[in-house]
């Protein structure tokens, strides 16, 4: 049975360790955090949308406060990284060249350098890195590559999506809202719809960007991007992390294909749509589980079966970095930015 560390006890992490407890092939083995009451299991508190438990059961396995050590725990077999942005690379690297394989939630880095790193440790250690980039798992967008790839509605003419929530202020030392820390909604949120985007469609040729900051010392806490793809359609993304109050979480989609749409809200039932331009609209039929779930067991499998990681490699994970640092240079000088301007 394959056994994992898991680094980082925050929102993230106690959303791993919910996946990991429900699997029958994995081990959960030891966790580590810097925080004394995370490692005697509370991990109450913090994140946009529910977990199961915010209550776990550490007593049999190993616990560090200092994670260099879990690291070095010759029991684990594979690290699931869940630390701060500017953490990444620091302990990705550490555990590669410790031989352990890396699940390392997103985004990959702060800067396409530490990405660099990433990518070499990987590559020399022979160790199998995945960047959690959940929405290539998700089923709904799942179903809108399969539409924009097999031309059921035709060809795709536009796309339009959205992400947005309160202001993250449950992160350990507020570090979320630290620009150098976690990049600002721009880096921590927007990554996900720049990845899927980038993921369905290829890269884009340029951004263009405007946004703004709200919070301060935060970074970019709301952005909208148009993607330029050369006779492609036409693809915006929107990101806002300053809708308090009782709005919660939302997660959308608008797809505009020759033959009809399809419509995507993670806040109704059904969440998914489609739309024929002739004929009944229809809910099609989804994967089971979610993005966490369905990310965390593409990993596993590949573990067990010694297989290339395929669906989110580290290099297209940081491309998608590399497009998000192109989107904050726009929005810093109001003009629109060649994604090779990023180097």
């Amino acid at each position: 049975m394959l056994r994992v560390g898991v680094i980082g006890l925050g929102f993230m992490g106690k959303m791993h360790l919910g996946v990991y407890q429900k699997r029958p092939d994995v081990e959960l083995t030891a966790v580590s955090d810097i925080i004394p009451r995370k490692l005697k299991g509370d991990l109450s508190g913090g994140g946009n949308i529910p977990t199961e438990a915010d209550f776990f059961d550490f007593t049999k396995i190993s616990c560090y406060r200092n994670a260099d050590d879990l690291i070095n725990d010759k029991k684990v077999d594979f690290v699931d990284i869940c630390l701060p942005t500017h953490l990444h690379a620091l302990y990705t690297i550490k555990a590669l060249e410790a031989g352990k394989d890396v699940l390392c939630e997103k985004p990959m880095a702060n800067s396409l350098a530490e990405c660099n790193r990433m990518i070499t440790a990987a590559k020399s250690s022979g160790r199998k890195l995945m960047i959690a980039q959940c929405l290539r798992f998700w089923p709904e967008y799942e179903v809108l590559k399969e539409y924009v790839e097999n031309r059921k509605l035709g060809k795709l003419l536009a796309l339009s999506c959205f992400r947005g929530g309160g202001t993250p202020i449950w992160s350990e030392a507020n570090w979320i809202l630290q620009k150098d820390k976690g990049g600002g909604a721009l880096l921590d949120m927007h990554i996900h719809d720049i990845d899927i985007i980038t993921y369905i469609l290829g890269m884009p040729k340029s951004v263009f960007s405007i946004g703004k900051n709200v919070v301060e010392g935060s970074g970019i806490d709301v952005v909208s991007t148009n993607y330029f793809y050369p006779e492609g359609p036409i693809v915006n993304a929107i990101c806002n992390w300053v809708l308090n109050g009782e709005f919660g979480f939302n997660m959308t989609y608008l797809a505009s294909f020759e033959k009809g749409n399809i419509t995507f809200d993670a806040s109704q039932s059904p969440t998914i749509r489609i739309n024929p331009n002739e004929g009944k609209a229809f809910t099609p039929p989804l994967e089971p589980g979610n993005g966490y779930t369905r990310e965390i067991d593409y990993f596993v499998k590949a573990l067990y079966s010694k297989a290339p990681i395929e669906r989110v490699t580290p290099e297209q994970a940081r491309d998608s970095v590399r497009v998000a640092l192109a989107e904050m240079l726009s929005v810093e000088n109001s003009r629109p930015v060649e994604i090779t301007e990023i180097r």
